[in-house]
């Protein structure tokens, strides 16, 4: 069932969610995570659904519901348990049932020039793109990637009309606009801590660099990489290296 909970009602076991990022993909979102983990915040990003147990499979088949125009109930309570903070999509596409839900959540809205944002996103979607074409290779090591290509393909297929130059910048400039009167609070990518303690109401800015992360398709990237590195451990250098010991072992007794 996906129908785990009752999106909008009160629950005394609610996450309180402060702050909401409103912000499309690829406008320094993993920076900002990193930057209010490090202030004190918990951040539900789309990197942590792949690393909580359930949480891609739930998304997915979630995700494959609505894109056939079924009705179901999202289970934000389950999602969200033990984070004060969501951002970066597939969130951003439900900002309606989140500010309802979260009514007393800030908005942050980050943001860039929209000709590099978008060189940014089609490299983003681009590099996803290649592990669907190598997915029957690349599902021997990892156990969730149906599940990522699952969720990318409703991100990228929801929040643009299509993917060309032209509906991408007018999707992105629209939904700025739109959390701009809604009276999100923007960060615009390279104002670094001032503009997120600005936003957040923090006086004293970190004496540390503001981080600067996820350049280009590095989640993409390090997804798999990831994936591969400790797939290849499990299925080969560990069993290489008990073969060699289970050797060595009957080599003294000859």
């Amino acid at each position: 069932m996906i129908e785990k909970g009752d999106a909008g009602l009160p629950n005394p076991s609610q996450p309180n969610i402060r702050i909401i990022g409103v912000g499309y993909a690829r406008t320094g979102t993993y920076s900002l995570k990193v930057a209010l983990n490090f202030l004190g915040y918990k951040c539900y990003h789309f990197e942590d659904i792949f690393l909580h147990e359930g949480h891609s499979r739930y998304w997915a088949r979630l995700l494959e519901h609505l894109q056939k125009g079924e009705k179901v109930t999202i289970d934000w309570d389950y999602l969200f348990q033990g984070y004060d903070a969501v951002l970066d999509f597939p969130h951003v596409l439900f900002l309606d049932e989140l500010r309802v839900r979260y009514p007393k959540a800030t908005l942050l809205l980050t943001s860039r020039d929209a000709d590099t944002w978008l060189a940014s996103m089609k490299l983003l979607i681009g590099t996803g793109e290649g592990l669907r074409r190598h997915r029957s290779i690349l599902r021997y090591f990892s156990s969730n990637l149906d599940d990522f290509l699952t969720i990318t393909k409703y991100i990228n297929t929801t929040a643009f009309p299509s993917l060309t130059d032209t509906d991408m910048v007018a999707a992105y400039e629209r939904h700025n606009a739109e959390m701009r009167a809604a009276g999100a609070t923007e960060i615009t990518m390279g104002s670094g801590w001032r503009g997120v303690c600005d936003a957040v109401g923090v006086r004293t800015h970190p004496s540390v660099p503001y981080p600067q992360l996820n350049s280009h398709a590095g989640v993409l990237k390090t997804y798999v990489v990831k994936r591969f590195l400790r797939s290849l451990i499990l299925w080969y250098v560990l069993p290489l290296g008990l073969l060699v010991c289970c050797l060595r072992v009957c080599m003294s007794w000859v």
